[in-house]
This record gives C-alpha cells, structure tokens and sequence, in this order.
C-alpha cells in the first residue's frame, strides 16, 4: 500500500526539497512578527528579514499545528487513499505532536481502513529534517510504511543533538529554559553548549569560551562514523559558521559521508535566536 510522509515546517527542508519529493506532506506552523501573523511556508519573510527583526528587539512569538488543522491537512491524502507516516517535532518543545496524534486518533475513526503512524522525533530543524530525509530514502527504496516507522523511532531513539547559541535568553524568553539558567549560561563570554534529553527538551549541557571553541566543542561530540551515515547542520544567520563546523568534521575528524545543511526556519529561530548553530547525528544512546 501506498503511503505519505507527514511531518511540520520546524523540519526546515528546504523549499526546492519539498517540492521534489511529492510523497512528502509539510504542514506549516505560524508565527507573529510585532503582532501581524505569518505562516512558516518559505513564503513570508526572508532568513535575513527574520534575523533582523529579532536582533532589532522585534517582538516575535509562535504558534503551533492544531488538531483541526492537520486533519484538513491530511485528509485529502487519506481520501485518495495513501496511508500516512507522521513524523513530528519534538514534543519536548511544542504541543504540536500532540495535536498531530489527537488528529490521527479523530481520523482513524473516519477512515478505518487506512493505516496511520505517528513518531515523535525528540528533535527540531535539520534533525527533524534528517530523519525525514532517511525515512524517504527508504520509502523510495521499497521499504513498507511499518518498516519505515520502526527506523525513524529506532534513529531518533539514538540521535544525538548538540547545540551551541550567541544568547540564551532568546530560550528564557520562549520558557524553554529558566531565568536563572540564562544568566549564568550568558556570564563571563561563555557560549552555552545544550542538548536534549530523552523526552526531547532542552538541558545545558556545558560552555565554551568564545565561538570558536564552541563550535570545536560540537565537532568533538561526533564519533568515528561511517560514510554511510549522514551528519546534519542547521544555523541561525551565520552560515561561515555552518561551513567551520563542516571544515572541521572533513579535514579534522575525518568524517567521509554526506553532511546536510540548512537554515534554522522562523519558528525555531524565534527560541535560538540568531547565531544558534546545531549539529544531528545517529550516536548509540543508551
């Protein structure tokens, strides 16, 4: 049976991506720059527009999938009648997954005879967008939508994610971290070094003084990978810094595989801030 990849726009694949993979459903989240609303569909305002209007103190928030909403998104895709793989944004940061499974549970009622998967990434941007990229890959390839599944929740299982940002209270803004936890992340010139937990929320995980030990710091975390692995990187507006971290996996560490790179999208961004550089890859959590 035929099947279509759902995931959110926080998966910030780029447009050109999207576009060419047709198996592909991206549902846009929304977000409000000084109160005008917007959706995060590559169409609103540009990376450098964006960026801008935060450094300038512009008052941004965001908003997230609701229930009603993904199902007008999907049901289409049902009533044609494609089976669906939801793959969401952690929901360790947002109440979108939750919306998206609340949905599945409503359509499953209303399409009986079509199967429905959901799995909650633990991650956000390029990982979220990396575990896309695989999970396509291996549709593409033949694999069934069960087979498909059991990979992204075993991949995210064992993701590791590491990050590294100019200014923490962007997140003690967002509620993503406390007071407390900016103001000694942001102390001395330190740049913060964070991760994520098993349930997919951000924790401190360190510091580094100054930018370019922080992104050694990141390249540090990689182990030995194979080349068959796939390495993934997002950036806040600071792409030269997207391209030292891939500098320095190649020519230092040595990784031989492919590294995807990408721009942190809006509504991630609203929470990092300009300057936040990440990096994705398969580890062996515990």
């Amino acid at each position: 049976m035929s099947y279509v990849i759902v995931t959110d726009s926080t998966c910030d694949l780029p447009a050109e991506f999207r576009a060419a993979h047709q198996d592909l459903l991206v549902i846009p989240l929304s977000y409000f720059v000084n109160g005008r609303e917007y959706l995060d569909d590559g169409k609103g305002l540009s990376s450098a527009e964006f960026y801008d209007i935060l450094r300038n103190k512009g008052t941004v928030t965001t908003g997230q999938v609701g229930i009603y909403s993904f199902c007008s998104k999907v049901r289409p895709c049902l009533e044609a009648g494609e089976d669906l793989l939801y793959i969401g944004m952690s929901s360790g940061i947002s109440g979108s997954f939750q919306s998206g499974s609340c949905g599945i549970t409503e359509l499953e009622a209303e399409f009986p005879e079509r199967r429905m998967m959901a799995v909650d990434s633990r991650s956000g941007s390029m990982g979220l967008g990396l575990v896309v990229t695989l999970c396509l890959e291996r549709k593409a390839a033949g694999a069934a939508l069960e087979e498909t599944a059991a990979f992204a929740r075993s991949f995210c299982a064992d993701m590791e994610e590491w990050f590294t940002l100019d200014d923490l209270m962007y997140l003690k803004r967002g509620g993503r971290i406390s007071a407390t936890t900016a103001v000694v992340g942001s102390a001395l010139g330190m740049k913060p070094i964070l991760t994520v937990d098993a349930a997919g929320r951000l924790v401190p995980a360190g510091k580094a003084r100054g930018r370019e030990a922080a992104i050694r710091l990141l390249a540090g975390k990689v182990p030995a990978l194979s080349p068959e692995e796939t390495i993934a990187i997002c950036h806040a507006d600071c792409p030269e810094d997207a391209e030292k971290l891939e500098r320095i996996l190649r020519e230092e560490r040595g990784f031989a595989g492919r590294i995807l790179i990408g721009s942190v999208g809006p509504v991630i961004g609203a929470h990092g801030g300009p300057g936040v550089l990440a990096l994705f890859f398969r580890g062996a959590k515990q």
